[in-house]
């Protein structure tokens, strides 16, 4: 089975991919599914190269509007994962993630907040919203689920397995990916600005359905 994890970015889609498969760049199987991890986006032939390696499932994490075409995957061979989190959260985790340009790997820089314009958040907000909406999601997978990144924190590997109809895995946290340190508090100067901005927008986008 190939579990296809689909986002924008910025969703806690690489803890997710962490949580089902295994370490390494498709090295080692493990985790809930039992599963090769390739976590990079990376191309078709460098995905054939490491599949080639075994037959065994596969994790993959892809920012791709078009994750099952793009890799050739077989429709009824995919369970496709749309990672989501808050909408509020996922800009202001995309936005620090710009001023400080670690999106993974995170090193604990030194403060230094930074103005964000609403053109620029609103931006955002929109290239967000787009993503999903233009996401081609095939009809014929054996598995199509929305997994929220904030019930993933709050309810642990057991909630992910069982909605993946998963009865019997193995875990080790050890392997899971180091989780954002940043506040967006600390480093947007007027992140209450912007939030009474995305308050005041037309619509609910508390979360994207």
């Amino acid at each position: 089975m190939h579990y296809v994890i689909a986002t924008p970015g910025r969703t806690g889609s690489l803890f997710l991919c962490s949580m089902l498969g295994g370490s390494g760049h498709s090295e080692f199987p493990g985790q809930i599914c039992n599963a090769y991890r390739i976590e990079n986006e990376i191309t078709l032939e460098e995905f054939e190269h490491h599949t080639s390696k075994h037959n065994g499932n596969t994790v993959i994490h892809s920012h791709d509007m078009n994750p099952v075409a793009k890799y050739k995957l077989n429709p009824k061979n995919v369970t496709l994962i749309i990672s989501k989190r808050n909408l509020w959260e996922l800009i202001m985790s995309n936005t620090v993630a710009s001023i400080t340009n670690e999106a993974a790997n995170y090193t604990n820089k030194p403060i230094v907040p930074e103005h964000v314009t609403l053109f620029h958040f609103k931006m955002n907000l929109l290239k967000i919203k787009s993503w999903y909406e233009n996401l081609i999601i095939p009809g014929n997978c054996n598995q199509i689920l929305t997994i929220q990144h904030e019930c993933v924190i709050n309810n642990g590997p057991k909630y992910v397995a069982d909605l993946l109809g998963i009865k019997d895995f193995s875990y080790d946290p050890s392997l899971l990916t180091m989780v954002n340190p940043y506040r967006y508090q600390d480093w947007i100067l007027n992140w209450k600005e912007l939030y009474t901005f995305y308050l005041g927008m037309e619509g609910n986008y508390d979360t994207i359905s």
